[in-house]
């Protein structure tokens, strides 16, 4: 930014023949761009013109310092507003001349900027050769301009040309090729400019595919596994060895790996060619991570005395994706323990399993609610929904039974029932898409469940329960981390979440349960 530094030299010569270099610095001020002058735009204004840049003269804001960064001047130039004019036709634009005029010799300077506009194209005929794999149609779904049917008929599209929007349609069918199999596909982007009878210029467009062959999944390797086996690994992969391979299938296998939380973030999944460039070779590198935690700790207040909790949890018990939970919270007016056992595939099969037990105590002193005691368990068992990796069913049986005790008469009155008890069966669908558990990036969640408690079953009360939960997420971007890489950086994310619950019938002794 001291764009008015001067650094002079003075040579000296030294008895013994060699030279003795003094430079003499004066740095002068910190170069702060005050304002910005634009010659030769017609087309554009210069305040457009400044906002695409970010090279910004200095405002009342502090976020606008007008900072003088020559690296960043030259962005501008060559990359920023060649790429902001192409994206509204302006193909020819080029800065033609650029100077840094400090008039007032305080540090207060005007970037004067000089530029070509050139013509407005619009889309000339578009073209497609060298595909067998697909057909124009499929290859021209989303095309930014003009009609699917026109593609290869060699009519004007019109429309005016936009530079973004055809690298992000090529960036398309290229992806479209890699998820085929056709991973050295090459889909080739050529333009031809031309003018048109009555002056105005047409840019014609091309892609010219070359194909090669498809590529298939020889091998998937997992490396870096020390404590977590091989298998639960594997469960989450769903590009196999003998498949086509898959960009897609690739990143999904990437990212599920990354939901199960047993590794420190992975790099990017290695892929290989053989010799004969149709054989893949994919390896997956992970790097084990703590999973299990233990927190405890003691408190006292009024109306609970002195207590305590301790908690255990290990979501990974074994190494083979079991998880393991003990909570136990006491003290003189409560006592709450609850123990939880998950296994995702039961005796390696496709069933999970939950089983869930609790007991739990608790003395109000506040208000003469008296004394409840409830103990009890569940079970859950699931299956993947229409062999779906993503889907589940779940079908529950729970039991829960509730003592009332001490308290007013008429809390006493209310809840009658000594004790108090229920049997619970549920079904409830999931269906899991989110990406970067814990912390989810991407994708969505949806949860319906609904249970019958009581009446047929036996016990107190008899009510039925429907539960919906929903979460998405969308990812808004990233900053920093690796060019290229699937992980890194900080993620930003907008998400919404709904939930939605409906108790019908009557619930009886058990009253937590209404909404």
């Amino acid at each position: 930014g001291y764009y008015t530094a001067r650094i002079s030299m003075k040579e000296t010569r030294t008895e013994d023949g060699g030279v003795a270099l003094a430079y003499a610095i004066d740095e002068g001020n910190r170069v702060a761009i005050a304002r910005v002058d634009v010659e030769g735009n017609t087309a554009m204004t210069a305040e457009d013109l400044v906002g695409a840049m970010a090279t910004k003269p200095e405002g009342f804001w502090w976020f606008r310092s007008g900072d003088y960064n020559e690296r960043e001047l030259e962005l501008d130039m060559r990359e920023r507003l060649p790429r902001w004019y192409g994206d509204r036709g302006m193909i020819d634009f080029q800065v033609v001349g650029d100077t840094i005029v400090d008039e007032y010799d305080n540090g207060k300077a005007t970037l004067k900027l000089t530029v070509e506009e050139g013509d407005v194209y619009t889309v000339g005929a578009f073209e497609i050769s060298g595909n067998r794999r697909f057909s124009l149609d499929e290859l021209s779904q989303g095309f930014p301009f003009g009609q699917p049917g026109q593609v290869g008929t060699g009519q004007l599209l019109g429309g005016v040309f936009n530079r973004s929007e055809w690298e992000k349609i090529t960036a398309k069918v290229q992806e479209t090729y890699s998820n085929a199999g056709y991973i050295t596909a090459e889909v080739r982007p050529e333009q031809a400019q031309r003018s048109l009878p009555d002056g105005s210029k047409a840019i014609d467009l091309r892609w010219r595919i070359v194909e090669g062959a498809p590529a298939t999944v020889a091998k998937v390797e997992v490396v870096g596994n020390d404590v977590t086996h091989e298998r639960v690994i594997r469960s989450a992969i769903v590009i196999l060895p003998g498949q086509l391979f898959s960009r897609d299938a690739l990143m999904r296998s990437y990212q599920n790996i990354s939901n199960l939380g047993y590794f420190e973030p992975m790099p990017n999944p290695d892929v290989d060619f053989s010799p004969n460039g149709v054989d893949v070779t994919i390896t997956f590198r992970v790097e084990e991570k703590r999973t299990g935690n233990i927190n405890f700790g003691a408190s006292v207040g009024q109306g609970t005395g002195l207590g305590g909790f301790l908690g255990l949890e290990e979501p990974n018990l074994f190494g083979r994706g079991k998880r393991g939970r003990l909570q136990w919270q006491f003290g003189r007016n409560i006592n709450d323990f609850s123990l939880s056992y998950s296994d995702p595939a039961i005796r390696e099969g496709l069933l999970s399993g939950t089983l869930t037990v609790y007991n739990s105590r608790q003395r109000y002193v506040i208000g003469d609610l008296g004394r409840q005691q409830q103990e009890g368990g569940s079970i859950q068992l699931g299956l993947p929904f229409l062999g779906s990796r993503v889907s589940r069913l779940f079908a529950s049986y729970g039991f829960q039974r509730i003592r009332y005790s001490e308290g007013s008469a008429d809390l006493q009155s209310r809840f009658q029932c000594a004790p108090c008890s229920r049997s619970t069966i549920g079904l409830s669908f999931l269906r899991e898409t989110r990406v970067g558990l814990p912390f989810p990036i991407a994708g969505s969640m949806v949860q319906v469940g609904i249970e019958q408690n009581g009446g047929p079953l036996g016990g107190t009360g008899n009510y039925q329960k429907m539960d919906f939960d929903t979460r998405w997420y969308a990812p808004l971007g990233r900053v920093g981390g690796t060019p290229g890489s699937l992980s890194g950086g900080v993620q930003f994310t907008l998400g919404i979440t709904a939930k939605s619950g409906f108790i019908f019938g009557d619930p009886g002794g058990f009253f937590t349960q209404l909404y």
